[in-house]
């Protein structure tokens, strides 16, 4: 009879003793192997077959940081400063209308990086290939630029990630910004509720309940920006010259309770 822990590395009666010899284990001649050792080489073997079967780690999403950090504490202590001035808005649908400034639009400043900036193209392409991509790019976008403000943060550039928050005339500035090359990443995200049909997964006992509670739309700028002793031109971030809009899924997921146990 084949026990629970020889299924799990596929052995099955004499299989056992010679898996235990290629793996360094022997016995005295004339004495059988003692249970307890059994069962501990059982366990040993078990953990090395989950081991090596385990899913390689993800991998991260900056496999690099091109960053040159000393440079901009270098230019931080050099006393010069510029300052970057912009507006978010949505442009007047009426020649005697007024601009409707876009007040929930965060907008960072970021060290310049290729790297990044080549990762966030290569994403914005793949939102064409397919629904699927166009629903995920939005979340990846999101993930790729909280990673770079984590590794930003890790490299000691922490005081180099700067954020403006919109006024309610729409303008937003960034004061005291040190010489250098940045990347301006603006974003707005609005909710629109759309309940979708429930899901079930994760197997076991308690499996997944999942609902779809509705869907961001969102909007994202990026722009390249230089500053030296002159002041930059005025940024300007409109519904007209943005840079990538996509969605985003909100997903509500619960414990759903097991069949028979009166819960609905």
């Amino acid at each position: 009879m084949e026990t629970r822990a020889g299924a799990a590395v596929g052995l099955r009666g004499g299989k056992l003793v010679d898996a235990m010899k290629r793996n360094g284990i022997r016995r005295a001649q004339g004495h059988p192997f003692p249970l307890c050792l059994v069962v501990v080489s059982l366990l040993v073997l078990a953990g090395c077959s989950a081991a090596s079967n385990a899913k390689p780690a993800e991998t991260s999403v900056l496999p690099s940081f091109d960053v040159p950090v000393d440079a901009y504490v270098e230019a931080s202590r050099s006393g010069a400063r510029s300052t970057i001035a912009g507006k978010a808005y949505q442009e007047r649908r009426k020649p005697n209308a007024a601009d409707e400034p876009l007040t929930d639009t965060v907008v960072t400043l970021f060290p310049y990086s290729e790297t990044v900036r080549a990762q966030l193209e290569a994403l914005k392409r793949s939102a064409r290939q397919s629904a699927d991509e166009y629903v995920a790019a939005a979340p990846k976008i999101k993930k790729l630029r909280d990673a770079y403000e984590s590794m930003l943060w890790h490299h000691g550039a922490a005081d180099f990630v700067l954020t403006a928050t919109v006024q309610p005339d729409g303008t937003f500035k960034f004061d005291d910004v040190p010489p250098g090359h940045w990347l301006l990443y603006g974003t707005r995200a609005q909710f629109t509720k759309k309940e979708g049909r429930a899901r079930t997964g994760g197997g076991g006992r308690f499996p997944q309940y999942r609902r779809l509670e509705g869907f961001y739309t969102v909007t994202v700028w990026l722009r390249d920006v230089s500053t030296s002793r002159a002041t930059p031109d005025t940024i300007e971030l409109t519904d007209q010259n943005v840079w990538f809009s996509g969605v985003s899924e909100e997903w509500i997921t619960r414990p759903r309770p097991p069949i028979g146990s009166g819960g609905r």
